[in-house]
């Protein structure tokens, strides 16, 4: 791996960069927050952590289909907000129940958006084993074969004219 390989951000990586904190927060909102509030009782709130990092997961492998660039990365963008969240609550009083959360939404986010990035993958790889035939390596699908008669397909010889007579095509069309 090249260790100076320059940083090339696109347009659709900031896209995704900004869809990945918005749905990161709408998750921390409404997920997280609602789920440490004095409604939640304590032994459900095993279960709403589940259920958020069910949530997290799908939201995570979402991201991974459509922008597999960055795969488990847009996980921890994904997480940040609720990670954030959950990090003020354990500076001001530790809880191990809040420490298990924290690490349960980073890792289902990652985990999440990762194997969207593989299913991507292999839809890529079905679809092109489907197109090309078998039997064939790569460089020879692509390559095209000359006839069965050795003679050039039509197209080389039209480049072989025109760099022999000099002539472009509008003015052999304006001759004719």
């Amino acid at each position: 791996m090249e260790k100076n390989k320059p940083l090339i951000i696109t347009m659709r990586d900031l896209i995704g960069i900004v869809v990945a904190v918005l749905a990161g927060l709408l998750i921390a909102y409404f997920g997280v927050f609602g789920s440490l509030s004095a409604v939640v009782e304590a032994q459900q709130r095993f279960n709403v952590m589940g259920s958020i990092a069910l949530v997290y997961f799908a939201v995570g492998a979402m991201l991974g289909l459509v922008f597999p660039n960055y795969s488990w990365k847009w996980g921890i963008l994904l997480s940040a907000p609720g990670a954030l969240f959950l990090g003020s609550l354990l500076r001001k009083e530790f809880n191990s129940f809040l420490l298990l959360y924290l690490a349960v939404i980073v890792f289902f986010a990652c985990i999440g958006a990762w194997d969207g990035k593989l299913l991507r993958n292999r839809r890529r790889k079905e679809q092109s084993a489907k197109e090309t035939p078998k039997g064939r390596s790569k460089r020879q699908r692509t390559r095209k074969e000359p006839d069965q008669s050795g003679a050039e397909p039509e197209r080389k010889q039209k480049q072989k004219t025109q760099l022999t007579t000099g002539r472009s095509r509008k003015a052999r069309r304006k001759k004719k």
